[in-house]
């Protein structure tokens, strides 16, 4: 349920939240009156509640969800509003302590993050004239108290010098070296701080760019051995996923070695783990991705054993989210409780600047929120099928925070059906939808609820001379490998032109048709009519298609249509594009799943496959249906689950749905839709291990 609207129900009040060491009658005095509006407003909704269709009114009154279950009565909303803004939060208030910070464009979450303090620590080393080189940036430096010393080289001063500091975790169970990304001068020292703390692990949290500047010096070789200052670095493997890389690398020091040759018993093995999708002081769009490689790094021997170097960019904001979001999870874990302003002050009294903006400080309660609200569904593929079987009982297994222990208690539904009430379960208030509402793209929608969300809208090249050109229904998915587009079947000649003018943009290659030829009407179709050796033509002023039916193969589920299209602007005609359809025919117009899993899985397997064999392009795969959620979803969803099971022998289908979810509207309203997902996976293991 999207709690938007909370608001007015939980008038907050500024001065409501002043620290404790303010005025504490005045504190009182206004904390009670704001517990007295919201029990005021609380009893107001009821009474209005009492006398209309809740079902007319599911964001004013949503308060009543699952997230505030436990808000119930005037005590419950008593101890809620009036507890510490800066201090200890139960596990269990994280999602209502995020909403309510979250209100009024992030009111609290500024001021608390406001009074994070900026520690006058001395940093002598980092401003010394022999030193400043070293620094990629002038205004991240690094304290003199906790900063990481090198071994002198030939009693030169500056030698000890690397902007890094040690950065203790919660309980200091954990020992990070938070670093700088290194400058094309400062690759040897890095290494040389690697070898000499004998740190077994980095973590690196930013791209070599981002939008065309340099965000770090690529200081690790790809295929042949490397020496970087007395530090010799020699490849070992590599794997690439969506989200992240793993490297591995063998390291000596010099003095170990014999020309190229590195001893074997002296060599030390060093992983670096690479997250890609985090962008500089920014926060991820979501958790799911950073909190899947957080957890399979904190499974790691290395990372809770020797001293992990974890950098981003200037080694404070991506680097000092990252160290957060892990040490209150340990504290979760440990007292039931976060304590995330003490802990980013802490931070800062090690190294100035951690945490660098208030997205990051936000995003840090977002992550611990949702990983207390929908637990850990990632698994490895091995555990699958025992999981899919638990979900299947008629017992509610609830997954503790932990992910490790389930504790099973009576229920009349089965666990699968509980676990899809879930991604009712929403933090962020709903997406807008401006541009599908405008009046003249209202009759471009078949269904008023089936518009794509503004964010992820597909954008065409405006037109000359029309208002707007630039909308069609079409969403934008991230993929694993491959992105996608979810797009509704076209409604009119005109949005058939569109189909074809997104088609070019984006220069598609592959387009997955998973609607009923028959309920189509002539005009929405936007292949030639008359078969093979035909052809059709769209036009909208001085821009026309010209579409090719070049051959067609029937197979007994689906029907390949190999076609070609020429876009002409005016005199300019560009040459013809090759464009391949699959038209899905095993899924009864009725039915809201295919009619069986076998079928759609081999659709999907031929689609990947092309797609794989397309080594240049980068073009996303168009999967449309009639209203581009529904069939899409359920194909987009399994596609995503199958690339991952391939390439890192995980599934976690409850997040990638949730994913869905949140870039197009009308995915997977029904259970149906959700259990074929799982059951479709389930089979599919079951004959390939």
């Amino acid at each position: 349920m999207l709690l938007s609207g909370l608001s007015e129900l939980f008038p907050i009040h500024p001065k409501s939240f002043i620290r404790a060491k303010d005025n504490s009658a005045l504190i009182a005095d206004q904390q009670l009156k704001t517990v007295a509006e919201a029990a005021e407003a609380e009893k107001i909704a009821q009474d209005q509640c009492s006398c209309t269709n809740k079902s007319l009114l599911p964001h004013r009154f949503g308060v009543k969800s699952q997230i505030f279950s436990k808000m119930g009565s005037k005590d419950d909303l008593e101890r809620t509003l009036m507890q510490s803004t800066f201090g200890e939060i139960p596990v269990e208030d994280l999602p209502s302590e995020f909403v309510l910070r979250h209100q009024h464009s992030n009111f609290l979450f500024d001021k608390e993050y406001n009074e994070i303090p900026h520690f006058p620590m001395n940093a002598v080393a980092s401003t010394k004239k022999g030193n400043e080189f070293k620094n990629r940036y002038n205004d991240i430096r690094a304290f003199d108290e906790t900063r990481v010393k090198l071994t002198q080289i030939r009693g030169d001063e500056h030698s000890d010098y690397i902007n890094a500091n040690f950065i203790k975790s919660w309980k200091e169970k954990k020992l990070f070296i938070a670093a700088q990304a290194p400058v094309e001068a400062t690759i040897g020292d890095f290494w040389r701080m690697i070898w000499e703390q004998e740190s077994l692990l980095v973590v690196m949290v930013a791209n070599l760019t981002e939008k065309g500047r340099e965000q770090c010096v690529k200081y690790w070789p790809d295929e042949e051995m490397q020496r970087y200052g007395d530090i010799i670095v020699k490849p070992s493997t590599v794997s690439v996923y969506s989200d992240y890389a793993v490297r591995a690398f063998g390291i000596a020091h010099i003095d170990d070695c014999e020309s190229d040759v590195i001893p074997t018993e002296k060599v030390r093995c060093v992983l670096q783990y690479h997250f890609t999708n985090w962008h500089d002081f920014k926060a991820p769009e979501c958790s799911t991705g950073l909190l899947r490689f957080m957890y399979i790094l904190r499974e790691l021997t290395q990372f809770n054993t020797s001293p992990v170097v974890i950098h981003c960019s200037a080694g404070v904001g991506r680097t000092g989210t990252f160290i957060t979001i892990d040490s209150m999870l340990d504290q979760c874990l440990a007292e039931g409780k976060a304590n995330v302003f003490d802990f980013v002050c802490n931070l800062r009294r090690q190294r100035n600047l951690m945490v660098q903006s208030i997205e990051q400080y936000v995003f840090i309660y977002k992550a611990l929120a949702e990983w207390h609200m929908y637990g850990y569904t990632d698994m490895d593929v091995h555990s699958f099928e025992d999981h899919y079987n638990r979900l299947c009982r008629a017992v509610s297994f609830n997954q503790s925070s932990s992910g490790n222990e389930s504790i099973a208690t009576s229920s009349s539904e089965t666990g699968l059906e509980e676990e899809f009430k879930k991604l009712e379960r929403n933090l962020s208030t709903s997406l807008t939808s401006n541009f599908a509402a405008k009046d003249e793209n209202i009759l471009k929608n078949r269904f008023e609820a089936a518009v794509p969300y503004d964010d992820y809208r597909v954008a065409l090249p405006q037109i000359i001379g029309h208002s707007d050109s630039s909308y069609i229904n079409a969403s934008h998915i991230k993929g694993y490998f491959y992105d996608y587009i979810a797009a509704q079947d076209p409604v009119s000649a005109a949005t058939v032109f569109d189909f074809w003018r997104m088609v070019a943009d984006l220069k598609v290659n592959t387009i997955v048709m998973l609607s009923n030829e028959n309920d189509w009407s002539e005009q929405e179709k936007y292949w030639p009519l008359d078969g093979p050796g035909t052809e059709r033509h769209f036009q909208d002023g001085r821009i026309a298609v010209d579409v090719i039916f070049n051959s067609v193969e029937q197979h007994q589920d689906f029907i390949i249509r190999n076609l070609a299209y020429t876009m002409k602007d005016s005199d300019i005609t560009c040459q013809n594009q090759d464009v391949i359809q699959y038209c899905y025919t095993a899924w009864p117009a009725d039915s809201l799943v295919p009619k069986s899993s076998n079928s759609m899985m081999n659709l999907i397997s031929l689609v990947l496959q092309r797609q794989s064999n397309l080594i240049e392009s980068r073009a996303p795969i168009v999967v449309h249906c009639r209203n581009g959620s529904s069939e899409t979803g359920i194909f987009i969803c399994i596609s995503l689950l199958l690339l991952r099971q391939k390439a890192e022998q995980r599934i976690d289908i409850f997040q990638t749905v949730k994913g869905l979810q949140s870039h197009r509207p009308m995915m997977f309203t029904r259970f149906e839709q959700y259990s074929f997902c799982y059951s479709a996976l389930a089979d599919f293991i079951s004959k390939t291990l």
